[in-house]
């Protein structure tokens, strides 16, 4: 859920631990669209126009990253 009680669903991708693609439904539960994260991204906190999260890089380190969402 982000702060707007949207429900986020990511996408079942075997064998990775970040998935790509999250579909996002309204509290009514509408489809509101889809959104890509970036490879190696995992979301932890969610805002109406912005991804709180860690992206780990190809050597495997850990970095706090902030996304802005366009809708």
């Amino acid at each position: 859920m982000d702060d707007v009680e949207n429900l986020w669903v990511s996408e079942y991708v075997p064998f990775t631990d970040s998935p790509e693609r999250w579909f996002v439904f309204n509290p009514l539960g509408a489809w509101l669209g889809v959104v890509s994260m970036p490879d190696g991204f995992r979301p932890y906190r969610l805002g109406e126009d912005w991804l709180l999260g860690v992206r780990v890089d190809t050597f495997g380190v850990e970095r706090i990253a902030r996304y802005s969402l366009t809708k």
